[in-house]
């Protein structure tokens, strides 16, 4: 694109400034905006931004002195002169030419000999201006008279370093309300008094002062800086004779202060709570009183000081480094009393020759920099290190003669919990990553935190890893897996005992293992039975007492010798099942001559025999010799003296007739044994039935470095020793297994698949599990988007309200969203919005237009993207309940309920719901700009835009029909079939949605009306049982609705998973500025979070809370850019 500069002030300016400080290389006319970086332009040609560095100065012209600099779009001036550079009439000061630019922002001025003082009208008639910088400049030495900075609407940032500034004037009168940081290079020739007043400078945080100009020690009159501010938090004073007071002592956070003569009020360092660096420099050791240190301080100095003895205080457990380098110590530190052994530091003590003795072993937990001490005795951990400057300094000593370092531990056995284990010991260093291991600083030397990271949990006998805590030599040590992670538990009471059967997603059956039971009477644990073993499985662990348990409220203890788990507060409730030893009373007219030996209970799979154990003329007593087969029907053949009689019981619950029950028989995938077990088609499925396998539920890539080839693949391959596992990429390229478990299956790849979306195929004992689109391969390196030239073309240069950076990406001015090259903008203030009660559907309001966003079903879908005979689940056929709302009434969150009155109308369903079928949804409004950590307990973190709402639906107890089975969630919304924005009065097409640029699935959605877009985000990964797998979202269809909209069904897919998170999908709303001309109008807007409920069978009233936010549109261009600029630099 060929931009042409169209104004003849633009031009005659560019030309004053190149002619003063002798540039050739600019053309001067309109051909300055294109292929000159020292100039860039806007798309209608007006010059925006000038970056002037100039080494030498090359122009022979001189310029105009009387002629105005005009700028009127001049946005950014930056101006660096090298140290031969001269400039055409020296006499003229650049800053009295820097007058009425409304647009002007930022000015940064260095090394420029015109600059002697600073005018007394300057800044006053550059409105907009955030960002002064003059450094360097070695004339200036007054500023004139402050007035022109007080009151500045927009000042944020001064920065005047390097300059001889010996004239100007802070007092109580004098202030400037926005800015936040204040550097100033000071050499008065008298007494200067700077009073900052937290009404004159009430954004101040940050104050930098220096008057050690040009390598010169200051020796001037005292600078006394008095602050009362209660957002004050750093200050760095270099030089001396300063005098420092602090009224408001809570809010600082940071100290620099320099120079023997300066002085701190208050002195005593704990004045000053909240105190996290400390740097006293050159100073007199007096300057400071002790009585404890901060509670929160990190670091610590005071160097090249006076200081003969550390003040006897511990440090605080906070503390991250302390320097007492260049003092005057002497003797022997008491390093026993100033760290405790919860401080980990830094100890830096260099050129302090007066320090002599030991240093005990209990410091090891430390660092040590003590080179030119009088240290005669070190411990062993420091001279492991030695040659190591990170670590260890203690020149001019040598190590000692044949050392040798040498780790010692506790104990060469480590237990580990999914791969973590605690190792203790002595010289065990200061932590190492290297292949396939980590070690992480718990204490120093004597305790580490070893993560196992080449190498899945796994079960079985110590397997050897072998560690190198230090350069040099390798220690084999021997770990063992000791987590227990419990899937179900199930308590059942036999005649003389209680069993209990714990279903296992993770134990190692290597280790014995033991599970007690206490008994509990009123929060009190009165009896504890242990439970021996009767039988183990890879994932199953059953017990029996020898007496039984009471009904009523138990504790379960599972553990090994390492580690144990509870489950507390269970309710054990007598289940009343009849079974085998199960004792039977009849009662009615018997002979007394002869008594029967047994009696017959029949049932529909044959008879089971009940034998007699007391007999009378009015009662017969028998115990059961085998369960019943079948129930609860059940026919009682009884022959006493050659009399028969059959007595039909209609409600005996059976052990076959509760597997019935509990399991639905088996799923409809096996059949009730009349134990009560699921007897399944091994090894087509297992858990009761349930569970098909094998299943994929997540799939990822192992990246180190450019290296892609390592895939772990976490899901349920079945619990029979996973015997000839194939595993393969897009049907043709081979990952060659190296682990293989139930849960996970881990491989490396023989070749790398092309960038994008690929299938994976698994065969696990024979069978087979294929997922389409389970994994996305892409570049490590991410590639550069477009050069800046392209990028200033392509978004008209970022739409004024950025500039384009050198890899062709826009860096936005503040407010403004990078994801739309900086065309919109966040909204400044929204109240906060009420959470309908009803329903989490998001809805959006702006005059007549409305965009809402809604869950319409969840489909369950074969690998082929096929509804399977299940079908999906019509949202809009039932009801949701709230569960919760904050005090805020920012969040809520929603369960979607199933009940007989509602689930009638599930037609789309061609099966029974499960019980334990869990949808839910959280809806939450966020007004800060933040990081949010997401749901599914995966330990990540995800920025939210400011007013953005955020959605998230999990799904928990989804029963599949097949292994190959998924689930896709289905979204439903109102688009415009043809959406355009106007910027500069063009009207431009604006795309609905937006895809990923390595995959086709959806990435944004866009909804502008009105000034205002409507901008959601989805995100290429879910949350799968615990760990993220990537997801295609994809548009399903699109309905016109009339000729205007259609309604877009939006389709999320999900793996097979037990729990299914997706978070989060989230909505910002947005204002886009139209460009140069007045095309926009006035309006309010409103946010509703919610729903509208439609027709249901009945008509609810939902009252929500709206939120207006009057926004006043500017109506002159000069008006629009100063809030543009307003809002980028506050």
């Amino acid at each position: 694109m060929i931009l042409n500069a169209t104004s003849t002030n633009d031009i005659n300016a560019v030309q004053w400034l190149c002619y003063q400080y002798g540039v050739q290389s600019i053309p001067f006319d309109s051909t300055m905006c294109n292929g000159y970086p020292q100039i860039i332009c806007s798309p209608n040609g007006d010059v925006i931004q000038i970056n002037l560095k100039i080494e030498t100065s090359q122009g022979v012209e001189m310029p105009n002195a009387t002629m105005p600099l005009i700028f009127d779009s001049l946005t950014i001036l930056e101006i660096t002169l090298g140290a031969s550079t001269r400039v055409a009439i020296p006499s003229i000061n650049i800053l009295s030419k820097l007058t009425n630019m409304p647009k002007l922002v930022k000015i940064a001025i260095t090394n420029d000999p015109t600059i002697d003082m600073i005018p007394t009208s300057f800044p006053t008639m550059i409105p907009n201006l955030s960002t002064l910088q003059l450094i360097n400049n070695k004339q200036l030495t007054t500023i004139q008279n402050p007035i022109g900075f007080i009151q500045h609407p927009n000042l944020a940032y001064l920065s005047i370093l390097g300059s001889p500034l010996k004239h100007v004037t802070v007092n109580s009168s004098i202030g400037i309300p926005n800015l936040t940081e204040l550097q100033l290079s000071l050499i008065p020739t008298e007494p200067k008094y700077l009073d900052l007043q937290s009404s004159k400078f009430p954004r101040l945080r940050y104050l930098v002062m220096n008057n050690n100009i040009l390598g010169n020690i200051y020796t001037g009159p005292p600078i006394t800086i008095t602050f009362n501010s209660k957002v004050l938090s750093t200050v760095t004073l270099i030089g001396n004779s300063f005098k420092l007071s602090i009224v408001n002592t809570s809010s600082l956070l940071s100290l620099y202060i320099s120079g023997k003569q300066s002085t701190l009020t208050p002195s005593t360092i704990e004045s000053y709570p909240n105190l996290a660096r400390a740097n006293l420099n050159d100073i007199t050791s007096s300057i400071v009183s002790y009585n404890q240190y901060p509670t929160y301080l990190q670091f610590y100095g005071m160097t090249n000081s006076t200081l003969t003895t550390i003040p006897n205080i511990p440090f605080p457990e906070s503390m991250k480094s302390i320097d007492f380098s260049n003092n005057q110590l002497q003797g022997q530190i008491d390093f026993n009393t100033l760290f405790p052994p919860v401080v980990s530091s830094m100890f830096t003590i260099h050129n302090n020759p007066g320090i002599t003795g030991s240093i005990p072993e209990s410091f090891c937990a430390n660092y040590l920099y003590a080179n030119n001490t009088g240290l005669v005795s070190i411990p062993d951990c420091f001279w492991c290190y030695y040659g190591n400057p990170y670590m260890f300094q203690i020149y001019p000593q040598t190590l000692p003669p044949n050392f040798v370092c040498t780790a010692e531990f506790n104990s060469t056995l480590i237990p580990i919990k999914s791969n973590l284990g605690m190792i203790y010991g002595r010289n065990l260093g200061y932590g190492a990553i290297e292949q396939g291991y980590a070690l992480i600083v718990v204490i120093a030397n004597s305790q580490m935190l070893m993560h196992i990271t080449n190498t899945p949990r796994q079960g079985g006998p110590p397997r050897t890893v072998s560690i190198r805590p230090h350069s040099s030599t390798i220690y084999n040590l021997s770990v063992i897996e000791t987590d227990i992670i419990i899937r179900d538990l199930d308590i059942s009471q036999k005649p003389s005992s209680t069993a209990v059967l714990l279903s296992l997603a993770f134990y190692n059956d290597y280790l014995p293992h033991y599970l007690t039971i206490d008994q509990v009477v009123n929060g009190t644990v009165t009896q504890q039975f242990p439970c021996p073993v009767v039988s183990t499985t890879n994932d199953s662990f059953i017990c029996e007492t020898n007496m039984p348990v009471q009904p009523g409220i138990v504790n379960i203890h599972f553990k090994n010798e390492y580690y144990s788990i509870s489950n507390n507060s269970i309710e054990f409730i007598q289940d009343n099942i009849v079974k085998n030893g199960s004792v039977f009373t009849l009662t009615g007219i018997f002979s007394q001559i002869s008594a029967p030996s047994t009696l017959t209970f029949s049932s529909v799979f044959g008879d089971s025999r009940c034998i007699v154990t007391e007999f009378s003329f009015s009662q017969i007593k028998c115990t059961l010799e085998e369960n019943i087969k079948g129930g609860p029907l059940v026919i009682v053949k009884i022959k006493v003296d050659s009399y028969s009689n059959v007595y039909s019981i209609d409600t005996i619950p059976t052990p076959y007739s509760k597997c019935m029950n509990d399991t639905f028989n088996c799923h409809d995938n096996g059949q009730c044994s009349f134990d009560g077990f699921c007897v399944c088609p091994s090894p087509s499925f297992y858990n009761n039935c349930l569970i098909p396998y094998p299943t994929i539920s997540s799939s990822s890539i192992i990246t180190s470095g450019n290296d892609s080839k390592q895939l772990i693949f976490f899901g349920d391959f079945g619990p029979f020793n996973q015997s000839g596992v194939i595993v393969l990429i897009n049907e043709t390229i081979s990952c060659n297994v190296t682990t293989a478990s139930q849960q996970l299956i881990q491989c490396q790849l023989e070749n790398t698949p092309t960038i994008g979306i690929a299938s994976v195929k698994i065969q696990v004992d024979t069978r087979t599990v294929i997922v389409n689109d389970a994994i996305l391969f892409s570049n490590p390196t991410p590639p550069i988007y477009n050069d800046e030239e392209s990028c200033r073309k392509d978004t008209h240069d970022c739409f004024g309200n950025g500039h384009c950076d050198e890899m062709g990406q826009c860096q936005c001015d503040v407010d403004y969203h990078s994801i739309d090259n900086c065309r919109t903008k966040f909204l400044n203030s929204i109240d906060t919005p009420n959470i309908n009660n009803v329903s989490p559907i998001i809805s959006f309001n702006f005059e007549s237009s409305s965009f809402q966003f809604e869950i319409y079903s969840i489909q369950e879908i074969d690998f082929e993207s096929n509804l399977t005979a299940k079908k999906e689940l019509l949202i809009s056929n039932y009801n949701w309940s709230m569960n919760s709302n904050n005090s805020n009434a920012t969040t809520s969150s929603y369960t979607l309920v199933f009940d007989d009155d509602n689930s009638n109308n599930n037609s789309s369903s061609n099966s029974t719901i499960p019980k334990d079928l869990n949808v839910t949804s959280i809806i939450s409004y966020n007004r800060e700009s933040s990081k949010i950590e997401l749901i599914g307990g995966i330990n990540e973190t995800f920025d939210l835009n400011p007013n953005s709402i955020r959605l998230s639906v999990s799904i928990e107890g989804w029963r599949y029909s097949s292994n190959m089975a998924r689930l896709k969630v289905l979204f439903k919304t109102t688009i415009p079939k043809e959406q355009t924005f106007i910027f500069d009065c063009d009207e431009q097409p604006l795309d609905s949605f937006t895809n990923n640029q390595l995959s086709p699935t959806i990435q944004y959605i866009r909804i502008a009306r009105d000034n205002v877009q409507y901008h959601g985000r989805f995100v290429d990964r879910v949350v799968s049982d615990g760990h993220p797998t990537y997801s295609k979202t994809e548009l399903v269809s699109l309905t016109p609705l009339n000729d205007q909209e259609s309604t877009a069904i939006i389709g999320i897919n999900l793996p097979q998973c037990q729990q299914c998170t997706i978070d989060p999908i989230d909505f910002t709303p947005l204002h886009y500025d139209q460009g140069s001309q007045d095309c926009d109008k006035s309006d309010s807007w409103k946010i509703i979070v919610g729903v509208v409920l439609g027709l249901t069978a009945f008509i609810a009233l939902v009252i929500a809370s709206v939120i207006i936010v009057k926004k006043k549109m500017l109506i002159r261009e000069s008006e629009k850019m100063r809030e543009r600029k307003l809002q980028r630099y506050k």
